[in-house]
């Protein structure tokens, strides 16, 4: 008989494959490690969302609840409809390159030289998992994991826009994939919203916007 082969399945979800680095399976039940990483990085996105201004019993832009903070996948960032997430947002639709962008800040690689002073970043829990994968796995390991998120980031519709040495910003601004449509604005699929359409009228125009980049921070006009 021949040798076995190894099935890695690839019909099975991505958290349940096998198809991990070999230099990993010492590593107990590394494929659950690997989920539970990318999970938490996408939830750890949304707790750095900005305040409301004037808005004390709001005090997220983000409409979800601690729990749902928590729970967080990556199934939220492939609904365009942004108003299941937000309690208004910029978007802006980025090219393929600007995409890559994205992802390497989020996720730099070996070669990136470290940001002095990032704010917000060292306080992801993500992120220090992240750096604490780079000094401790053979640089072959890191660039497959690697590849296994970016497969993943590129099936994702918009994500929290990154910047230079921060993340969250006042109001908060998201990036749209260049395969995703336009982000939607649909109150009405939202749980826990009583939305009064004669009241709201005129503000519906403005929740969910497209931005203007003038500067790295936006424009205050847009907030």
């Amino acid at each position: 008989m021949g040798s076995a082969q190894h099935d890695a399945g690839e019909d099975l979800p991505w958290d349940e494959r096998a198809d991990y680095p070999p230099d990993l399976e010492e590593e107990q039940e590394c494929s659950v490690i690997l989920t539970k990483h990318w999970n938490q990085f996408c939830s750890d996105l949304l707790q750095k969302c900005g305040n409301l201004r004037n808005q004390l019993l709001m005090a997220s832009h983000c409409r979800l609840t601690m729990e749902e903070h928590q729970n967080v996948t990556d199934k939220v960032y492939k609904d365009i409809n942004l108003a299941m997430v937000f309690h208004r947002v910029q978007w802006k639709k980025v090219s393929g390159q600007e995409w890559k962008e994205v992802f390497d800040i989020f996720f730099p690689p070996l070669s990136a030289e470290l940001r002095m002073q990032p704010q917000n970043y060292p306080g992801m829990k993500y992120w220090n998992d992240w750096h604490g994968m780079k000094s401790r796995l053979p640089h072959a390991d890191i660039m497959t994991i690697r590849n296994k998120y970016w497969k993943l980031f590129k099936e994702l519709f918009w994500i929290p826009k990154p910047h230079k040495d921060w993340l969250c910003t006042q109001a908060p601004q998201v990036i749209v994939s260049p395969a995703s449509y336009a982000p939607r604005w649909e109150l009405e699929r939202v749980p826990r919203v009583v939305y009064e359409v004669e009241e709201e009228e005129e503000e519906t125009e403005v929740d969910c916007r497209e931005w203007e980049e003038e500067e790295e921070s936006g424009s205050d006009a847009d907030i």
